[in-house]
């Protein structure tokens, strides 16, 4: 299994590093690891993708549930995403649904709604 998880934490934002694929068998791990931040009390999150070179329909599934557990919209990010990743987001929708951002230093900008 090519997958692993950093998380970063910095004041109220998390930030969750995605490295490898999303697929069936990683997409649990995403949302255990989402579901347990969200439970800690951060209020804003931010996904890196920029090592993730593979993103399903399982991983999209997992970023909707996490939004409708987090509540108030534009308080998750997506960071980093390309190519075939971002493609899923824009092919899906849910582009207009997240907050979508180049790189995760871009969370700093006043336009990110974050």
């Amino acid at each position: 299994m090519d997958f692993n998880l950093d998380v970063e934490y910095r004041g109220d934002l998390s930030i969750v590093k995605v490295f490898g694929e999303v697929d069936i068998s990683t997409a649990p791990l995403l949302d255990a690891c989402l579901q347990e931040i969200i439970a800690a009390g951060y209020t804003r999150l931010a996904i890196d993708l920029e090592n993730c070179r593979y993103f399903d329909s399982e991983g999209l599934k997992t970023l909707i549930r996490i939004r409708k557990s987090a509540g108030e919209p534009g308080r998750i990010a997506i960071c980093g995403a390309r190519g075939m990743v971002s493609r899923m987001f824009q092919i899906s929708g849910l582009d207009a649904v997240f907050s979508i951002l180049p790189t995760v230093d871009d969370l700093n900008s006043s336009d990110s709604g974050m």
